[in-house]
């Protein structure tokens, strides 16, 4: 991706003027960045509710941000930010940060279903995430 764009840049590309390639640029800034967003209150929530620990998340290189002052006796959402706001930076290990971002939301296997990912971050077992997927193959047979 190119230099980030301004609000305005965004704005003006997202409405339909310029050419493709500008719009598709804007809308990739805004896809990652609503990525960061989500993770980050997912993260929060998990906190909140793990007594403020951050469950691991991929591969052993997602490393929160490395200025933990930035987080001390934070709340949990100010906190989850700055760490996930730091993975899109992360080039540690055999990916890169925007890979890492992106596998917190889809597998890195297409035939596995995107849920499983959240699903196993949550601590739900091999069995019932089975039977999570047994079910909701039997709702897709719903009329």
């Amino acid at each position: 991706m190119n230099q980030p764009k301004s609000a305005r840049e965004i704005a003006w590309a997202l409405s339909g003027v310029g050419d493709l390639a500008d719009r598709v640029e804007a809308l990739s800034q805004v896809v990652l960045s609503l990525m960061v967003e989500v993770e980050a209150l997912r993260d929060a929530l998990t906190r909140t509710k793990a007594g403020g620990a951050a469950l691991p998340v991929h591969g052993g290189n997602d490393i929160p941000c490395t200025a933990r002052e930035l987080v001390e006796g934070k709340a949990a959402y100010p906190a989850a930010y700055v760490d996930t706001a730091f993975v899109p930076h992360n080039a540690a290990g055999p990916s890169g940060g925007i890979d890492k971002l992106v596998a917190r939301f889809y597998p890195a296997d297409s035939r596995e279903p995107r849920e499983t990912i959240m699903l196993r971050r949550l601590g739900f077992t091999h069995a019932e995430i089975a039977r999570f997927l047994e079910a909701a193959r039997d709702a897709e047979r719903y009329t």
